[in-house]
């Protein structure tokens, strides 16, 4: 996850990039891990900005993925203590105490990525980099001596003060401070994890405010409590609610408008451009042919703000350029304001982009007026994700999103499919009949992460009663990581034996309104338990049976059958067809010491 931010925008570490970022390691190299959440804030683009003036390569990573920082780095971590976090959520009116967990694993884990690092440069010294840690408040009040302390320079005239911890005033009152200093007292290991982070940043622990400040600041209010204050707090209290009741009136007649405008346009777009930002997204790319997208992988859930008002039931379309799997593209959630949708439907778009849709109905009053917020966020979940430090790339990834539509969806619980909901007191547009579907487009091959794999050598056909049938070819690029380099038989047909993994997924585009059946074609196979134990698995679902068919010398097709896993959706999706290999062995006597279980020839998927 880690991501150059010294060399250039968006720079990766792969191919000829990587190379240029390891030829730069002859400069002073310094890594920053900010605290969770705050990797974006204008601070820590300071710092960066001021080591990389000061002729630094400069990289920014996570406490998760420090650990892989080179050797010569020098390792900054960055946090947050514990009361400003309490008094940040005591501000927002968050109850102290769900605040504390969260940060006892983040100090925690950063606490043993620090030792870890400091103690590798005590065991092996040379070149090493060294590990520096910094609070987030010192940074904010000496961002210079900050950085050249970052750079391992003596701080002219300071030392003095970094051995004490930086004064920045803190938000909020004396109260909420010293309640915050007290949460921290009366949690144990929270106590114990800020002390430690205190020593390990060089700061006094002096108490910011004490008990006798907060007391006389409460007390100062009770005291200016007299007729004549109250009566000027009555009179700016009317004031005040006569502006909240003029902004909803304000707000109400915006979203009329905004309503009205939606419902003859129809359809509302998030973009995943260059302007866009989020700290689930890593940064903006653009696909060989130019289209734009961000991969999600930097946070396994994003939150995106939307001005769309609440309606009753929604159509939330994601658009994906790519994927790095079958699993990431079934383990992408959508949600609407924290509901997640049950079902989806995938397709493929006449451009090859992945379209993924999910329907999601919204909590109503017994009028029809959407409950809840009065504007929509928009949830996404991705459960799985792909960790590319094998090939020179530190990122984690799952899905590639262009991105997103929302529109109003058909009525909820049996109303007509034709009438498009509308927010509450909008006027119901005339119904119109369900468009015709488009023709199936051919769908392009899976993604495949540049040094892992190349494209999958996939066909598409039809039998003479026009059922689907897709076969997946084990040659040319096919370099699948359960599997072993390919290899060719004497007729030319190429294979390759699985083993290196017990499992192996891939993404096919087939309809699912029918039938299927999924053949392996082994070339060759371990022994016959190999066979037996062989396991196919088609859009997360066992078949219904199995069946195995021996042909001429040691091949052998392996066939299971599944059923339609839904008759009302005949458009062509993209679902996972995972093999299993429980049995495995080597054949040493041979004197081939590979883990062996069957070689693969060819997958085909049909219709029946």
């Amino acid at each position: 996850m880690l991501y150059i931010v010294g060399v250039a925008a968006g720079l990766s570490l792969d191919g000829a990039q990587g190379t240029a970022y390891q030829r730069g390691m002859s400069q002073q190299h310094v890594v920053v891990v900010p605290p969770q959440g705050v990797d974006s804030s204008r601070d820590i683009k300071d710092l960066v900005e001021r080591l990389r003036d000061r002729g630094a390569d400069v990289a920014v990573s996570t406490v998760q993925h420090a650990s892989a920082s080179p050797y010569e780095a020098r390792v900054v971590f960055v946090y947050r203590t514990l009361e400003s976090v309490l008094l940040e959520a005591m501000g927002r009116g968050v109850q102290p105490s769900g605040s504390i967990g969260p940060w006892v694993t983040a100090a925690t884990a950063l606490l043993a990525e620090l030792r870890a690092r400091q103690a590798i440069g005590k065991s092996e010294g040379g070149e090493h980099g060294g590990a520096l840690l910094v609070d987030m408040a010192e940074l904010e009040l000496h961002p210079s001596a900050t950085a050249d302390r970052a750079l391992g320079r003596q701080v002219a005239g300071e030392e003095d003060a970094w051995r004490q911890r930086g004064r920045r005033v803190m938000r909020g009152d004396p109260v909420l401070r010293a309640l915050a200093r007290v949460c921290v007292a009366a949690a144990p290991k929270a106590r114990k994890l800020s002390a430690e982070l205190a020593e390990a940043a060089g700061q006094d622990t002096t108490p910011a405010v004490d008990a006798d400040s907060a007391f006389l600041y409460y007390t100062g209010i009770l005291q200016r409590r007299d007729p004549g204050v109250e009566d000027l707090a009555a009179t700016a209290l009317a004031e005040i609610t006569a502006e909240r009741d003029r902004a909803r009136a304000e707000t109400a007649s915006l979203k009329s408008a905004l309503a009205a405008r939606q419902n003859a346009a129809g359809v509302t777009s998030i973009s995943l451009g260059e302007t866009f930002t989020h700290p689930a997204f890593h940064g903006f790319e653009r696909t060989a042919s130019g289209r734009p997208f961000r991969w999600m992988g930097l946070q396994n859930e994003a939150v995106i703000p939307t001005h769309i008002p609440a309606m009753a039931a929604l159509k939330v379309t994601v658009v994906l350029e790519v994927v790095i799997d079958g699993k990431a593209l079934g383990a992408l959630d959508i949600g609407v304001n924290g509901r997640f949708a049950t079902r989806t439907q995938t397709a493929m778009l006449p451009n090859g982009q992945i379209a993924k849709t999910a329907i999601v109905e919204m909590p109503t009053a017994a009028d029809g007026t959407p409950e809840g917020d009065d504007t929509l966020s928009i949830w996404l979940r991705q459960n799985h994700s792909v960790d590319l430090s094998a090939t020179g790339d530190p990122r984690c990834v799952g899905c590639g999103i262009s991105y997103i539509t929302v529109e109003p969806a058909a009525p909820p619980r049996g109303k007509a499919a034709e009438a498009p909901p509308t927010d509450a007191g909008a006027p119901q547009p005339a119904s119109e009949p369900a468009p015709k579907p488009e023709p199936e487009p051919e769908a392009p091959a899976p993604y495949r992460v540049p040094g892992l794999a190349g494209p999958l050598d996939i066909t598409r056909s039809r039998d003479d009663e026009g059922r689907e049938i897709v076969t997946l070819f084990v040659r040319g690029a096919f370099d699948e990581t359960a599997f072993h380099p390919l290899e060719t038989m004497e007729d030319g047909t190429s294979f390759a034996w699985m083993g290196r993994a017990q499992e192996q997924a891939f993404t096919i585009v087939i309809p699912i309104d029918r039938p299927v059946a999924v053949e392996a074609h082994l070339p060759m196979v371990l022994d016959d338990a190999a066979v037996d134990a062989l396991e196919i698995e088609f859009d997360q679902h066992s078949p219904d049976e199995t069946s195995v068919a021996r042909l001429e010398g040691s091949a052998v097709v392996k066939t299971a059958i599944f059923p339609a896993a839904d008759a009302t959706r005949p458009l062509a999706e993209a679902v996972e067809v995972v093999l299993r290999t429980p049995h495995t062995g080597d054949r040493s006597d041979e004197g081939d010491p590979r883990i062996l279980s069957v070689a693969l020839s060819k997958l085909v998927v049909r219709q029946l």
